[in-house]
């Protein structure tokens, strides 16, 4: 009885070429989707994300106070790709995101937004740091990157609180100048 999912329990196994939520998109996705007591969870989400790998599980309950909790990790994704698929257009960072996230909520209301999690970017270039002020733009014109490094990683904690995302643990590298 899909009407009324307390007098539901079923499961499937699903397999799809692709999924697309929110602006991401995934190349080929599975999981074992089911329901049963008021809940819908996804278990065992695994999928090709952006050259990585996007894992998870997430949990929606179907009631009149629909809340929902999402655990995932990311493998090896693509920063470039997954940035510029959310911004709708071509950036200039770029790297590799390895992390894990948790998040729970109600509804679609962004202060009820709640988690936790941890990522690494390597192997990129997420922006440029002219360490000499305005004689970086001199010193760049003498030669490209004399007066600037590049930040080529970051690894942090964070949570999620107040409809922000905070950490108290940002570390960037910036080649030589790390």
């Amino acid at each position: 009885d899909l009407d009324a999912p307390g007098n539901s329990a079923w499961s499937a196994s699903v397999v799809h070429d692709g999924f697309s939520y929110w602006q991401v998109t995934a190349d080929r996705a599975s999981a074992i989707v089911s329901v049963s007591n008021n809940f819908l969870t996804v278990e065992n989400f695994d999928s090709d994300f952006y050259d990585g790998k996007l894992r998870g599980r997430a949990v929606f309950a179907l009631t009149n106070a629909p809340n929902y909790q999402f655990d995932f990790t990311t493998d090896r994704v693509n920063v470039y790709k997954l940035l510029t698929a959310i911004r709708g257009k071509k950036g200039q960072t770029s790297g590799w995101l390895t992390g894990q996230c948790t998040l729970q909520g109600q509804g679609s209301d962004v202060a009820t937004i709640r988690g936790q999690g941890h990522g690494k970017v390597a192997d990129g270039v997420l922006g440029e740091v002219g360490f000499f002020g305005i004689i970086s733009q001199i010193l760049n014109g003498i030669s490209p990157g004399l007066g600037s490094a590049s930040l080529t990683s970051g690894t942090a904690t964070f949570k999620f609180v107040d409809s922000a995302v905070k950490t108290d643990d940002l570390e960037i590298q910036a080649g030589v100048y790390t």
